[in-house]
């Protein structure tokens, strides 16, 4: 069977939760469907190829450099954190991202992990936008920016291979 791979990009100041939880989704869906999609090679890769720190200061191995670009990657994972904005300014990381991500069957960007999507130029024309902060808290580069509305009842908003996530808001009954 054909082995799917999932990369998580990891740079210093991510949030832990925002690569922690896809690594476990994917890790799960491949216990549960192994016999049909095959399993996952899933890592977590940094442009340095060292472990980083996430923006609570805890450490976050990494199985290494990120893969050359000519390397087929199933899944590219861009995580948010409070260092997204300086990830932002790594021109060699942003061109890997252009590079890679237009031969990547899905690429997805969490939380503020779209604006690195976005500065690599991968959300242009795309019907999504950044949601859950007012736009005068964006990246001032990004304030400008606006395209289709999501409806609130949406849990994703998708446009090509770059689905942008909605986070969650706790209501009456959530426990949260």
């Amino acid at each position: 069977m054909k082995q799917r791979r999932v990369v998580i990009l990891a740079y210093p100041g991510l949030q832990s939760l925002d690569a922690v939880g896809p690594f476990e989704v994917f890790a799960g869906a491949t216990r549960a469907a192994q016999s049909v999609a095959g399993p996952e090679a899933m890592r977590c890769r940094s442009p340095r190829s060292t472990g980083v720190r996430s923006g609570s200061r805890a450490g976050w191995p990494v199985h290494g450099a990120l893969p050359d670009t000519s390397e087929r990657i199933d899944t590219l994972v861009l995580p948010g954190g409070d260092q997204a904005q300086s990830a932002r300014g790594d021109e060699e990381l942003l061109s890997w991202i252009r590079t890679v991500a237009p031969r990547c069957r899905r690429v997805a960007a969490v939380c503020t992990g779209a604006f690195l999507a976005a500065e690599a130029g991968l959300l242009d024309g795309a019907g999504s936008r950044p949601t859950g902060r007012a736009p005068s808290s964006w990246p001032p580069s990004f304030r400008h920016w606006r395209s289709t509305p999501i409806r609130s009842t949406s849990v994703t908003a998708s446009s090509g291979p770059v689905p942008a996530s909605r986070p969650h808001r706790p209501g009456p009954g959530t426990g949260a």
